[in-house]
C-alpha cells in the first residue's frame, strides 16, 4: 500500500512541483485537493494498521498527527496545498527506490548490483529532495504568512 500510495503521489506532486508556481495564499486546485486528500487518508490508514499491528511507538504516533492535522487544515482552510503538495513531493521523491532496496532485502539480494542501484538513487534522490529541494520549500512554506501556523510548524517539524 505504501508504494502504492508513493508513486501515485509522487506523479502528482511532480507536476505540482514543477509546473505549478507556489504561490502565497493561493486557493486549492481540485489536483491539490486530490493529492492531499489520498496522502491524508493513507496516513489514517498507516496510523490504524500500525496500531493494528502493533508498531507504533511515541514518534510514529507524533508523526501520523503533524501529518494529518497539518493535510486536514490545508483542505479545511481551502489554501496551503500547493505547499503541502510540495512537502509531499521532497518526501516522496526518494521512496521508489527505498521501497526497491527493502523488496530486494527481502528477497535475500541484498548483495547485488540491482540493490547497490537502489541504494545509489536513493541516496542521491534523498538529498535532492530533502536538503536541495527540501530547504527552500521548507523556508518558502514558513515565510508565507498566508499559511496557518499548524502548518508552517508542521512543515518545519517533518523536514528534520
Amino acid at each position: 500500500m505504501s508504494f502504492l500510495h508513493g508513486i501515485v503521489s509522487l506523479v502528482f506532486s511532480s507536476y505540482l512541483m514543477f509546473y505549478l508556481p507556489l504561490t502565497c495564499g493561493e486557493t486549492n486546485t481540485s489536483l491539490e485537493i486530490f493529492l492531499v486528500s489520498n496522502s491524508c487518508g493513507y496516513f489514517l490508514y498507516d496510523f490504524i494498521a500500525m496500531a493494528y499491528f502493533k508498531l507504533l511507538d511515541k514518534a510514529m504516533c507524533f508523526h501520523h498527527f503533524i501529518c494529518i492535522t497539518g493535510m486536514w487544515i490545508a483542505l479545511a482552510s481551502g489554501i496551503s496545498g500547493n505547499y503541502i503538495s510540495a512537502g509531499i513531493f521532497i518526501s516522496e521523491v526518494s521512496n521508489p527506490f527505498m521501497h526497491a532496496r527493502i523488496i530486494l532485502k527481502h528477497f535475500e539480494l541484498r548483495y547485488t548490483k540491482a540493490y547497490e542501484f537502489s541504494e545509489i538513487c536513493y541516496i542521491i534522490l534523498f538529498i535532492f529532495g530533502r536538503i536541495i529541494i527540501g530547504t527552500g520549500v521548507v523556508l518558502r512554506t514558513i515565510t508565507c504568512s498566508e499559511n496557518n501556523l499548524f502548518v508552517r510548524l508542521t512543515c518545519l517539524g517533518l523536514a528534520f
